[in-house]
């Protein structure tokens, strides 16, 4: 996991040698130490299931760190009401619509159940899945919130291909496809200022600056090229529909 972590101000948020480890035995993260200046973004970048979400997750106390110590706003976070650290922090949380209480394979089977398939072809057709998405077998086995964010979206993709339909599945596809462009396209902006600047360089120097003007101008660009991206795949998505009903009459 890399952190990229601009800013000038003091540590609005500070790790300090934090493990998190779960009771399967699973290593999430490991003697992590890191500071998050006031005022400033920072962005952790990193491979499915490499603890992204749980850095995150363990800031307001969803999930408590194993040892090591969290601050926010110089408090220690385990000394503070749960409930309390909770009001005290915006929190956009990753969603993918899984059934909290099913499996990942009896998640994955759910719409070829529904549509009438025997229960060994359905789960047979999610292992399979499984497989296609980069999963091992035993994470099969497991429940959502026992996976990493990243690895809950693939368990999202893997159910909206199971049936093997096009027709039901292509609606979910492109919604997801659209949705994905928008974060890419972000992600694009800020790995762009990391990296070389570009668009992304005007967007955060205008943050740092206090800038108004330069960053509603970089946004506003920013807008645009995710705009007119997802106009393009709306119509993609318009086309197929249009071929999908004049073949089924």
């Amino acid at each position: 996991m890399t952190i990229y972590s601009p800013g000038k101000g003091w540590p609005m948020i500070k790790f300090d040698a934090v493990h998190k480890r779960f009771p399967n035995g699973t290593t999430a993260v490991d003697n992590l130490s890191l500071e998050m200046p006031e005022g400033g973004i920072t962005v952790l970048v990193g491979s499915s299931g490499c603890g992204k979400t749980t850095t995150l997750r363990m800031i307001n106390r969803m999930v408590d760190p194993t040892s090591g110590i969290i601050r926010v706003a110089s408090r220690d976070i385990l000394e503070a009401d749960a409930a309390e650290l909770r009001r005290g922090i915006g929190y956009v949380i990753q969603q993918s619509g899984l059934f909290p209480h099913r499996t990942v394979l009896d998640n994955i089977a759910t719409v070829p159940l529904l549509l009438g398939w025997g229960r060994k072809k359905a789960r047979a057709r999610a292992s399979e899945l499984l497989e296609t998405v980069g999963l091992t077998a035993d994470a099969g086995k497991r429940y959502p919130h026992q996976l990493s964010g990243g690895q809950q979206q693939r368990v999202g993709v893997a159910r909206a291909l199971a049936a093997d339909e096009l027709p039901l599945a292509l609606p979910l596809i492109m919604t997801g496809l659209r949705l994905a462009l928008i974060q890419v396209v972000a992600t694009a902006t800020i790995a762009a200022y990391v990296s070389f600047g570009g668009l992304g360089r005007y967007v955060f120097d205008g943050l740092a600056q206090r800038d108004l003007v330069q960053v509603l101008g970089g946004a506003v660009l920013v807008a645009v090229i995710a705009v007119v991206l997802d106009l393009a795949l709306a119509g993609l998505q318009r086309a197929l529909f249009r071929h999908r009903h004049h073949a089924a009459h």
